[in-house]
Order: C-alpha cells, then sequence, then structure tokens
C-alpha cells in the first residue's frame, strides 16, 4: 500500500503567500497597492510563484474557462450583465476553486492574484468582467514571459 511521507505543511513551504491589495477602484478598474495597474499588478502576482510550480497549460485552463464569458459579454451591449452571465462567472468560481483544491501551485496562485474574491466584486457590471479578464490574460501573458514552463 502507498504510503504518503509529506504533510501538507511541508508542501506548503514551498509557497510563499503575500497578501497583495489587489480589488476594483471606482472607475471599475483592477488595482493593487497606490493605484498600481493590473499590468503591474500581474507581474508582480507572477513574481511571487515558485520558480517550476504552475504550468502555462493550468494557468491558461483559467484563461480558456473565463474566455468563453468574456466573449459573450463583449458584444452584448448593456452595462448590467444578464442573469445567465451572473450564472456562468459563479460557474467558474467554482471551477477554480475545484482546480485550487486538486493542486496546491493552482492555489496559491488564485490566492496571490485574488481570482476568486474579485468575482464577488463584479457582481453585474460588464465592464468589471471585461476588466477582470483583460487582468488574467495579463497574469498569463507576464507567466509566460517570466519563463513560465509548459
Amino acid at each position: 500500500m502507498y504510503q504518503n511521507n509529506y504533510k501538507k505543511s511541508d508542501r506548503q513551504q514551498n509557497y510563499v503567500e503575500k497578501a497583495v491589495n489587489i480589488h476594483f477602484n471606482e472607475k471599475d478598474e483592477i488595482v493593487g497597492e497606490n493605484g498600481t495597474s493590473y499590468v503591474d499588478v500581474a507581474n508582480e502576482v507572477i513574481k511571487l510563484l515558485k520558480p517550476g510550480s504552475l504550468t502555462t497549460s493550468k494557468i491558461r485552463s483559467i484563461l480558456s474557462m473565463i474566455a468563453e464569458i468574456y466573449k459573450a459579454v463583449v458584444i452584448d451591449i448593456n452595462a448590467k450583465l444578464s442573469d445567465e452571465m451572473i450564472s456562468r462567472i459563479q460557474y467558474f468560481k467554482i471551477r477554480c476553486v475545484y482546480e485550487a483544491g486538486r493542486e496546491l501551485s493552482v492555489k496559491y496562485f488564485l490566492s496571490n492574484a485574488n481570482i476568486v474574491e474579485l468575482i464577488k466584486e463584479i457582481g453585474d457590471n460588464r465592464k468589471r468582467l471585461i476588466n477582470y479578464y483583460h487582468y488574467i490574460e495579463a497574469l498569463v501573458a507576464w507567466f509566460r514571459y517570466s519563463g513560465g514552463k509548459d
């Protein structure tokens, strides 16, 4: 019988978790502390990752999940999201939580990037969802730029 010799706390020691204040501002833009742009915030989040801890395919799978919602929302001219879109966003949130539960590196990435918490702030605001998608795109771009592994 297989015995796991690693304690959860041993695995967690390989990751640095830093609470970064990432939120939507009054203009519905994602910013960090002192109003730092989402592009710079994404770069800082990626710098927190332990080298080799996360794969490009994992981070891109998160982008692809939200991309389907983004495609539907970007063509809709209404300022408020429909109930169907809100439901799809909630499903995306659950998928993120599931992926975080499956792999510790994903959990720390989602936590440091504030991915799940930002979903709560979207509400029914179309502009916030679009900016949220751009933030996730920036995370993927910085990850790949920094040499993220496949």
